[in-house]
């Protein structure tokens, strides 16, 4: 979707990684604390501040930081001179999270460059900023402390009217901060209003596209300045607009975007990950590599307990990686651990059992309780198509047999061509131990009649996703009566045309709402047909 001349650089500051195409990495979230106003400061002339509401701050961002899988930075806004050392002390033991030196005055830039220095923190420091403006006192302080990370902004008087003019500032500012050992440097489009949200934005894809650098912008700056929004006082516009507003850098790619005081996290980082998790999904579509820890599979879970990735997979051997290829839709992985597992003697049925059959049905119970989402359902079945490949000769080879509840025979009727829900079910029904023989789409009456007969299957599932092929139910139903065949199979019936009435008019066993009431009531029926063999039984 992105297509940049210059090759995207990635830098690690601290733990975070920041840079990259996007959606490779999640876009790095920048909140201001202690800033002109910060309810947080007790004495505006001291600097000092409620350090237990500020831990409590801290404490709710890194929470919304794990569960929706975005990183963040810590802007640390050196408002009053005095308190410099202080403010710095505070956040380095709060958290572990890189720190950005925002100084206000020439005094705090200096005290501070030298504390992170004294306090062997130059690893997780960015300095902000850089400009036109800077002094040399600031340039040489930076050279004389080792410091590597500095954003550069771009802003000056003639910048503001001008997208342009932000990208022809950038390049003495890159020379300048490199001659003094900015290795890391990351880029701020500078954003002063609404307006200018669209010039930052232009030289947002510039600046990619020429210097493959890391860049984003204060977003939240076009909120700050909006007198007749805060006269207004509406705060659910205001928080609309503001969410607005700085999910917007993300949309264009940004690599990290300062979105403002610290407590807005709660609504923006959600916001802001639904955009990583659109382009996470692109990654993996062009065989690109995601971490667990993206939001791509963090957002799904990110209100309530309901992870399904968690922190710390540990992979063990072959079988964890075909589980873990299932749970990050790695085709290509699941494939080749699935070889591997061959190779080394592990037993085709043991793959299954041991490997896919029970990622499937975890992934179909976080299906269930909103875990994940339906295109990980869609791309689960898809990866382990890819490992079955290889896994179904070797079990003909071998003459090997797996445990099975039934045996499920599952078509979409003649006319429907749509294979999305029936592929789940199937999926869904082998995780829980059906044999399932699937015959795929736009199947004749005349191909379910004869696969019943050739198969015998305990339970017949057909799907109708179009109105148009409803009477095609009623012919198969018709047709395994005519062959003596209807009592010898229960037959389930899905898709969105159908409906339990659909069902009671037909005389079918059941109606499935979706792939996971079908995969419930296959397993139902399947007991009560138990129950009833052995209560007949002499």
């Amino acid at each position: 979707m992105f297509n940049f001349k210059a090759h995207q650089k990635i830098f690690d500051i601290g733990d975070v990684k920041i840079g990259g195409l996007p959606g490779v990495n999640p876009t790095v979230m920048i909140g201001s604390i202690f800033y002109k106003n910060d309810p947080l400061i007790t004495s505006k002339k001291r600097g000092s501040f409620d350090r237990d509401a500020a831990h409590d701050l801290i404490n709710d961002v890194e929470e919304i930081s794990r569960k929706t899988g975005l990183p963040f930075m810590l802007d640390v806004v050196c408002s009053v001179d005095e308190a410099v050392e202080d403010y710095l002390a505070w956040a380095a033991d709060s958290t572990n999270a890189p720190i950005l030196l925002d100084a206000v005055s020439n005094e705090a830039a200096l005290r501070g460059l030298e504390y992170v220095e004294e306090q062997k923190l130059l690893e997780r420091t960015v300095f902000n900023s850089l400009n036109k403006a800077t002094p040399e006192t600031i340039y040489d302080k930076i050279k004389e402390v080792g410091l590597e990370s500095a954003i550069i902004l771009t802003y000056s008087n003639t910048a503001v009217t001008s997208s342009s003019q932000r990208v022809e500032l950038l390049r003495p500012l890159i020379k300048k901060a490199e001659s003094v050992g900015i290795s890391k440097p990351l880029v701020d489009t500078f954003v002063m209003d609404v307006p200018t949200l669209g010039l930052a934005s232009k030289a947002l894809q510039i600046v990619k596209d020429k210097y493959g650098l890391p860049v984003g912008y204060g977003a939240h700056n076009a909120i700050g300045s909006w007198t007749t929004l805060k006269k207004q006082g509406n705060q659910i516009i205001g928080t609309a607009c503001a969410t607005i507003v700085n999910a917007l850098p993300a949309v264009l790619g940004a690599d990290f975007i300062i979105y403002g005081p610290l407590k807005s996290a709660s609504y923006i980082f959600p916001a802001v990950s639904v955009v990583d998790t659109a382009f996470g999904q692109l990654v993996i579509e062009e065989g690109g590599k995601l971490d667990t820890l993206h939001p791509r599979f963090k957002l799904s879970a990110s209100i309530g307990k309901n992870e399904y990735l968690t922190d710390n997979e540990k992979i063990q051997d072959e079988i964890d990686e075909i589980r873990f290829a299932i749970k990050t839709h790695n085709s290509v992985n699941a494939r080749t651990a699935t070889e591997r597992a061959i190779t080394k003697g592990i037993s085709p049925v043991t793959v299954i059992e041991e490997g896919i059959t029970r990622e499937l049905r975890r992934i179909g119970e976080a299906y269930e309780r909103g875990g994940i989402w339906f295109t990980d359902l869609v791309s689960a079945a898809e990866t382990v198509r890819a490992a079955m490949e290889i896994i179904e000769p070797e079990i003909e080879t071998r003459d090997e047999r797996i445990k099975s509840l039934g045996t499920y025979l599952i078509g979409t009727v003649h006319g429907d061509i749509h294979d999305i829900g029936k592929n789940i079910v199937t999926m869904l029904l082998r995780a829980n131990g059906f044999r399932v023989i699937d015959l795929g789409v736009n199947v004749s009456t005349s191909e379910f009649v004869e696969a019943v007969r050739e198969h015998e299957p305990d339970i017949l599932g057909m799907s109708a996703l179009l109105t148009t092929t409803l009477k095609e139910l009623r012919k198969v139903v018709e047709a395994l009566e005519r062959e003596g065949l209807r009592d010898k199979v229960k037959i389930i019936i899905g898709g969105a045309a159908t409906s339990s009435e659909l069902a009671d008019e037909l005389s079918v066993d059941a109606y499935a709402e979706n792939a996971l009431d079908g995969v419930k009531i296959a397993i139902e029926l399947m007991e009560k047909s138990n129950e009833s063999y052995s209560t007949s039984d002499p």
